[in-house]
């Protein structure tokens, strides 16, 4: 793939050649974000014991972490130089999204900030490419990721000495998404629709809502 694409996002003359393999690389990130849902569900149903939920859990977590740290490297590639296309940034937003309820504790954080940091290179290349249809997956991790985790961005004496690390990383990715916005406006002037927008604004609300302070503080920025 990464022979036959003549830019960030756009389709060469090999056009036939690229889009079955965007769309094969689409649908194995799929897979892989479909595997989390599935554990992430298997763990909190109702339908089952506590103990068995705990067991399932215990036992398989630690697999599925190691999965994911080895397809890490491959999936930040792709991030990287494909994002821009909608149905790559589709996947990888689905599967930031998902893997987002894995992080469970703070001896976790390089969890957390692996699944952020694969977003940030995704929102980089795509606020390069100012497609919006690309943006707007990207923007609902982040709207999920404030919400679940909104609690350690917030400054505070606990947290800034705990969770130091993702304050900075949510402050960049807030920065870097606003940018995007911003950049998908002035080149799609009016065309900029509902799926930008409305994930945004539910960003902004969950910010005002867990981490208020953290909110304040990017207006200085």
């Amino acid at each position: 793939a990464d022979q036959i694409t003549t830019g960030a996002g756009t389709l060469g003359p090999r056009e036939n050649d690229v889009a079955p393999i965007m769309n094969r690389l689409s649908n194995e990130i799929r897979l892989l974000a479909a595997v989390v849902r599935c554990f992430i569900q298997a763990g909190t149903s109702q339908n089952s014991p506590r103990e068995s939920r705990a067991t399932f859990v215990a036992s398989h977590r630690n697999a599925l972490v190691s999965l994911l740290h080895k397809s890490w490297p491959c999936l930040t590639h792709i991030g990287n130089k494909y994002c821009s296309y909608e149905a790559i940034a589709m996947s990888i937003g689905q599967l930031l999204t998902e893997s987002l309820s894995l992080y469970g504790s703070e001896e976790e954080l390089p969890l957390l900030l692996e699944i952020t940091g694969l977003a940030k290179t995704s929102l980089s290349v795509v606020a390069r490419a100012k497609n919006p249809l690309s943006l707007a997956p990207l923007l609902s991790f982040m709207q999920k990721f404030v919400y679940l985790h909104g609690s350690k961005i917030e400054p505070s004496p606990r947290n800034n000495a705990v969770n130091q690390p993702i304050q900075v990383m949510a402050k960049n990715l807030m920065l870097i998404s606003y940018e995007a916005v911003r950049s998908c406006k002035t080149s799609h002037e009016n065309d900029v629709s509902q799926g930008i927008a409305s994930p945004m604004f539910d960003t902004l609300s969950s910010c005002a809502k867990k981490c208020p302070i953290f909110l304040l503080s990017l207006s200085r920025d």
